[in-house]
């Protein structure tokens, strides 16, 4: 009897509550009104003109909804409005929509809720249009189509602003205007600012950077002023065509493919030096106030100089620099700071070092220059307080220099690219640090006892070659996309030795790690490719989250408890939707059911021990079998259903039970995947259904005590290789076209081992023992071949051919029963 075709639906009898304090946007607002706390934007909202939305600090805009319900009829060059936010939820402002928040407690739109995907896109994002105002202040948008859309004479004000993960940051047509003051725009998909349409843009102390295309994009008459800003990282930094204009002032443009297309290069400005293009320090010498080489000079410093520092400044210069669109003072007030605008030559030697002595600790000394001619040899810098600040493409040399006992040793900034060979750094709560696209080579150097050798943010890149990094807290720390190229070092008792997080990579080759709590570990989207190492007795020698990529080749490992392993969840889903991958370790409590929702993987390392209580929270999946809608997830038990994959991991057995009776057990459909490797699974009440064409494997894996072992449906595949069902009422059950592979395994204690309703069934190399019936086959194909038949009641009952070669009956009741 062939049986029709399943239908699948799944409901979710979840309540959806809001936290206290939680509520929803309405879909139009029409007075003026205040929100706070976490808001819900379940749809599109429109603020009507003549009402004023204020949202106070720290308010959070979670995105739920996808329901589009406005018709935006309307052209921005050539982007048609319905089409770009087509099933997108927008919030469009009419009136006004002010949002006043502080740096500490910032407000957020475009926040994913934990249940849904973090790659997802997104939501539409805020559209001013008909003489709309926006105003912000210390707020971040993130993760829409356009993080604001100004049309129709609409006007924008940001300050202390940040736009980051959008399609396009802003884009303004129809005589719009957009002021940014000190606001950050970063990782658009397509441009930062784009301007059409006689609109205008006034930027200052603003940042624009790593967009795909264009940092900003003029056309159509559009005008923009933008003034002591920086765009960096972008393919194009600035293009300007059709009639558009440009006036730019004291803009830094850094690491663009291309940094203007259309407009005329700025010209920069260089002060000649006047007098003495020399400064020279020698003998002992005693700093009592802030020291600034200018422009065009040098200042030399001479073998055996030793500078004593004051411990209060006479009088302190300001020395300000811009981060992440934000300005920061760099010079230590009440301390003796060295603002090094020229070049700086240090001559020391091994026997006469130049020396820094300050034992109340002093400021910072800060390269701003090109450094181009700068060298420090044989310096002797150990400092409370301070340490070096090196900016600005500044390409100073350190050789044979020693830093110690510093709370920052060297901090490298503003695309700065220094070199350090044969240099110590000692005992440093941070000896190096790497932001803002800088690139440092370090050569033949030594550091020992940091609590942080290296750390790298925004793009940050470091070439480590022949150095030795050894009891440190933490070696290497990379984050925010910055890169490691780190070859023929020794990485030896750190607690970590590399650290990859935020979509950072490395490289590595032949390099030696041991003796280090971990080796290398690759977090949140990171790369690792290690070619040629050596790992010896680390605790943990590479580690990998579950979206890292880490490529691993010609590499040896010698006395670790293991090689490449995945990154366990700190707060595993133990009820719920797993929407984005996770991996279980350690003891697990399952207190609901859970869905792995596709798209997403559930790992399980080895040694796991899951185990299921009663479910407080169910989900309800029904499927069309023989005929009838039938609920395949138990009310009460605790269902683990699989859209996505599972997989555990090779190694120390996992076990999967319920001490308090009985779970429901898992169940996979949508193509999704399971791979078992050393489970044992017991205590189920279907330890395994199987639907809609996906696949299973079982290897070296047990299933016992449970209802039934596994229910194979509608072009469903699974394969039992060294594996075992024991003492389970029914074992493997196979219909509507599914398929089974036993082979080298074991059925013993079941009603039933294995039936065949329909479908296809092979068995091979197998011992089916001690059940009541070990094979029932009714319809579609089966195979046996090469399998033993022991103490069965009745070895095999067929109600159609079956093929039987070279199988084996021993003390069966029955050996074949065929009608």
């Amino acid at each position: 009897m062939k049986m029709p075709a399943k239908i699948f639906s799944v409901f979710v009898l979840l309540l959806m509550t809001s936290r206290a304090g939680a509520s929803v946007l309405p879909c139009e607002i029409t007075k003026d009104s205040v929100f706070s706390g976490e808001i819900f934007l379940d749809g599109d909202v429109t603020i009507a003109r003549g009402a004023e939305v204020v949202f106070r600090p720290g308010t959070t805009v979670v995105v739920r909804g996808e329901k589009f319900s406005k018709n935006l009829e309307k052209r921005i060059g050539r982007r048609k409005l319905n089409v770009a936010f087509a099933g997108k939820p927008v919030i469009v402002v009419n009136g006004i929509l002010k949002v006043i928040s502080t740096p500490d407690l910032p407000a957020v739109f475009g926040k994913i809720p934990a249940t849904g995907s973090r790659f997802s896109l997104r939501w539409g994002g805020i559209v001013a249009g008909g003489q709309g105002r926006i105003i912000l202040e210390n707020v971040i948008i993130k993760d829409a189509v356009s993080g604001i859309l100004l049309s129709d004479n609409a006007n924008a004000f940001l300050k202390n602003c940040e736009i980051k993960n959008c399609g396009i940051g802003i884009i303004a047509g129809n005589n719009s205007l957009v002021r940014l003051d000190n606001t950050a725009i970063s990782r658009c998909a397509t441009s930062g600012i784009e301007l059409y349409d006689e609109s205008f843009a006034r930027v200052k102390n603003s940042v624009i950077h790593r967009m795909r295309n264009f940092g900003i994009f003029l056309k159509q008459s559009s005008r923009l002023e933008m003034f002591s800003s920086r765009i960096r990282g972008n393919k194009t930094g600035i293009y300007v065509g059709d009639a558009a204009q440009a006036n730019l002032k004291n803009n830094i443009f850094q690491e663009n493919e291309k940094d203007r297309e259309g407009i005329k290069e700025e010209k920069e400005r260089v002060m000649s030096p006047s007098g003495s293009d020399k400064i020279v320090w020698s003998g002992f010498l005693s700093l009592d106030r802030d020291f600034i080489v200018p422009y065009g000079k040098t200042l030399y410093i001479k073998s055996g100089a030793k500078i004593a520092v004051s411990s209060a400044s006479l009088k302190d210069e300001d020395f300000f620099i811009k981060s992440n669109g934000r300005r920061y003072r760099i010079t230590s007030p009440g301390k003796c700071d060295i603002i090094v605008k020229g070049d700086i030559y240090i001559d020391g030697t091994a026997k006469k070092p130049v020396i820094f002595i300050g034992a109340s600790g002093f400021g910072n000394v800060i390269l701003s220059g090109s450094g181009k001619h700068s060298v420090i040899r044989n310096l002797d810098f150990n400092s409370i307080l301070g340490g070096f600040y090196i900016l600005g493409r500044n390409r100073t040399k350190f050789e044979n220099s020693a830093f110690s006992k510093c709370r920052q040793a060297v901090v490298v900034m503003d695309s700065a690219k220094p070199v350090f060979d044969d240099c110590e750094f000692v005992d440093n709560k941070y000896s190096l640090l790497i932001y803002d696209y800088s690139a440092v080579s370090v050569k033949n150097s030594l550091f020992v006892s940091n609590e942080n050798a290296v750390g790298l943010r925004d793009s940050g890149k470091i070439y480590v070659e022949n150095d030795s990094f050894e009891k440190n807290r933490n070696s290497i720390l990379a984050f925010d996309s910055s890169f490691c190229r780190v070859s023929k070092n020794l990485f030896k008792q750190n607690r970590s030795g590399v650290f990859l997080y935020d979509e950072s990579s490395l490289e590595a080759a032949e390099n030696v790690f041991t003796d280090n709590d971990f080796a290398v570990r690759a977090d949140n989207n990171s790369t690792a490719v290690l070619t040629g190492n050596v790992f010896v007795k680390n605790g943990r020698p590479v580690l990998s989250g579950i979206y890292s990529d880490v490529s691993v080749s010609k590499n040896k490992f010698i006395k670790n408890p293991a090689g490449v392993e995945y990154i366990a969840t700190a707060n595993p889903t133990t009820a719920g939707v797993i929407s984005a991958s996770e991996v279980w370790d350690g003891e697990v409590y399952l207190s609901g059911d859970i869905v792995v929702k596709a798209g997403s993987t559930l790992y399980i390392k080895s040694g796991t021990r899951i185990s299921a209580m009663p479910s407080a929270n169910d989900f309800s999946f029904f499927a069309q079998i023989r005929g009838e809608n039938i609920e395949i997830t138990k009310p009460g038990l605790v269902d683990v259903i699989v859209e996505g994959k599972l997989e555990t991991e090779k190694g120390k057995n996992i076990f999967i039970d319920c001490p308090a009776g009985k779970w429901g057990g898992f169940t996979f459909v949508r193509e999704s995947k399971g791979i078992f490797r050393n489970v044992f699974l017991a205590d189920a009440a279907q330890a395994v259904n199987m639907f809609d064409a996906c696949d299973v494997f079982f290897v070296n894996s047990r299933i016992k005590k449970s209802d039934e072992a596994a229910n194979v449906y509608s072009r469903a595949y699974l394969n039992f290789e060294k594996s075992r069902i024991v003492d389970c009422r029914k074992g493997i059950s196979v219909f509507e076209s599914g398929i089974c592979d036993v082979s080298m395994s074991i059925i013993t204690g079941a009603n039933v081992g294995l039936y065949v309703f329909s479908g296809g069934a092979g068995v091979a190399s197998s011992l089916i023992s001690k059940n009541k019936t070990g094979i029932e086959f009714n319809a579609g194909s089966l195979n046996l071949r090469d399998n033993t038949f022991l103490a069965n009641e009745a070895a095999v009952y067929l109600n159609s051919p079956a093929s039987l070669e070279k199988n084996r009956f021993y003390e069966n009741g029955t050996n074949i029963i065929q009608k």
